[in-house]
């Protein structure tokens, strides 16, 4: 079966033109509405991250974005994170904000990122994991030789987007349609 890196890769033709643009997501103003065939939002909240700011974000994010457009982005899973910071997050069904050495970051469940999103008409169409089950076994990973390491991520390719692994997993990747 096809899975959505196949398809991105079939049809990467129609994206030969593309234009990168790195910005600050709390201020696109500076870009049209309906511009961008594909936007992403990676890993841009670690400091000073709150619901507002993301709201803010994903609202520009959507704003700028063509309808029937491609939006990506990154997430911390909260059901993913077991530690003394986040026990009581488990007990209920909403994101929260988590605050770690080197900032705060907004959590969402798989279920919670997809209804967040439906608020801003983004229609969901997968949901990733990035890290898969290397955050259980770091040592072994990073101690694998080329042909291992090569072998490893055929593995965690193969995996990615099963729900069971995605459950588990701390970083995720929503992939969304503007409706």
């Amino acid at each position: 079966s096809k899975n959505s890196t196949d398809t991105l890769l079939d049809d990467i033709d129609k994206y030969s033109n593309a234009s990168i643009k790195v910005a600050n997501p709390l201020d696109l103003s500076s870009i049209d509405d309906n511009s961008y065939d594909f936007t992403m939002l990676l890993d841009c909240f670690p400091v000073d991250c709150n619901d507002d700011n993301f709201s803010i974000a994903i609202s520009e994010l959507t704003r700028i974005t063509k309808k029937s457009g491609i939006i990506a982005i990154s997430y911390i899973n909260k059901d993913g994170i077991f530690n003394e910071n986040n026990i009581d997050n488990f007990l209920d069904n909403t994101h929260h904000t988590i605050k770690f050495d080197n900032g705060v970051y907004l959590q969402f469940g798989l279920k919670e990122m997809q209804d967040f999103m439906n608020h801003y008409n983004v229609k969901m169409l997968d949901n990733i994991s990035t890290d898969g089950v290397s955050q259980y076994i770091p040592q072994v990973v990073n101690n694998y030789s080329k042909e291992e390491f090569i072998q490893w991520i055929k593995c965690e390719l193969s995996l990615c987007e099963k729900e069971d692994v995605c459950k588990i997993s701390t970083h995720l990747l929503f992939i969304g349609e503007k409706i």
